[in-house]
């Protein structure tokens, strides 16, 4: 699997942080008596009765997380002020028609640094890559919204029947325009 590594980083960095987690929750009382009557319960706060509703506990954990700097498997493990990877790199691999009718996977470009730098590989340029122009970021995505036969029929037959009533309103006024009671509803304004 293509992330197993990183997947194994990411178990070490939270444990290592749920562990640093337990030592605060250990070491600081304010911060333990604060979970567990967050937690609602008489014992010693453990990190077992952390719920979702514990903010606290969840506080500690984000900022060891954020913290983290070790060696692991895919390089060093360290993430910057807005919890992205420093010094990460992302390869950009793109399906081409090289030979024949068969798709091949190539690497064209890399992306690295803190900076987000893009570096085409060998000759490629946008032109190349992007014989169209540069995709935009998303995925064109058409919806078509269907309605029932049965509720389609019910609101026609509904607002067809509106209408008549509202016909019906307008001539009957007309017709009786005359009349002292018709004439005390303003049917001209109506």
């Amino acid at each position: 699997n293509a992330f197993g590594q990183d997947c194994y980083d990411a178990i070490w960095i939270l444990a290592l942080a749920l562990n640093k987690t337990m030592n605060d929750l250990r070491l600081n009382l304010s911060l333990n008596e604060k979970a567990a009557l967050k937690a609602n319960i008489n014992t010693t706060f453990a990190l077992e009765h952390t719920t979702y509703e514990n903010d606290g506990v969840l506080k500690q954990l984000l900022k060891h997380i954020n913290e983290t700097n070790f060696l692991g498997i895919t390089g060093r493990i360290k993430f910057d002020e807005d919890g992205i990877r420093a010094g990460r790199r992302l390869f950009i691999y793109q399906n081409r028609k090289e030979s024949g009718t068969t798709l091949e996977q190539m690497l064209i470009a890399k992306v690295s640094g803190s900076d987000f730098e893009f570096a085409y590989f060998g000759n490629a340029t946008n032109e190349s890559v992007w014989p169209v122009g540069v995709p935009y970021d998303g995925i064109p995505r058409i919806e078509i919204t269907t309605v029932r036969v049965p509720v389609t029929s019910t609101f026609i037959v509904l607002s067809t029947g509106g209408l008549v009533f509202c016909l019906i309103c307008i001539g009957f006024n007309f017709i009786f325009r005359k009349k002292k009671l018709i004439r005390l509803t303003s049917p001209n304004l109506n």
